[in-house]
């Protein structure tokens, strides 16, 4: 029994490294129409989604906690390459992380649909204080946060959303001592984002 349970999380594993590979290669070819799948691009994508699948694999098992984390990092990773190349939010993975987030919500007993709705409420607080503010904060961060709060909950989601404006507040403290930007300057927020869901998730 063992040894078949084995097979299985190892398939399971396999078919997870596959589709998250297909997915970040896909997205990067709909960003860039001159973008040519090289074997050093596809290797490097492949150590890197591998790692991160094998990295939680070894912190959580399989389990919808699992599949939960992974569904977190692998949208705000393709949102964060969206939003450095194109600064837009991708509405597709957008409604499709929602839509997920409410499917797991009655599954997984990590996250409860109170907690759930509530992590989406801290996106649309966000959305509305960027309105307030005159797009201080963008309206597509407000729509990631809400995606991410609606599928790990308000806990992680304020955990963060905390951690990346420590990232991102530190980031542009240092472009603007050596003078690289101005306090004008705007700076894609998700790639900070998808930098402390890794440091939540992974350490």
């Amino acid at each position: 029994m063992k040894g078949n349970e084995g097979s299985l999380v190892n398939i399971y594993l396999l078919l997870v490294i596959i589709v998250l590979n297909a997915l970040v290669i896909l997205c990067q070819i709909e960003l860039d129409q001159h973008y040519k799948v090289t074997i050093p691009r596809m290797v490097t994508t492949i150590l890197i989604i591998s790692s991160l699948i094998y990295r939680l694999y070894f912190l959580y098992g399989i389990n919808h906690f699992f599949l939960m984390t992974l569904l977190c990092i692998t949208f705000l990773l393709i949102v964060s390459i969206k939003d450095i190349k194109n600064k837009e939010v991708p509405m597709n993975y957008l409604l499709l992380t929602i839509i997920m987030g409410f499917v797991l919500v009655w599954i997984n007993p990590n996250v409860t649909l109170i907690e759930s709705l509530v992590g989406g409420g801290i996106g649309v607080s966000l959305m509305i204080l960027g309105v307030i503010t005159r797009n201080a904060i963008g309206q597509g961060d407000g729509l990631v946060v809400m995606a991410i709060g609606i599928l790990v909950g308000w806990q992680m989601t304020l955990a963060i959303l905390s951690y990346g404006l420590i990232i991102s507040a530190c980031y542009s403290g240092y472009l603007l001592i050596i003078k690289r930007k101005s306090r004008k300057t705007k700076i894609p927020f998700v790639p900070f984002l998808f930098i402390a869901s890794m440091i939540m998730y992974l350490l």
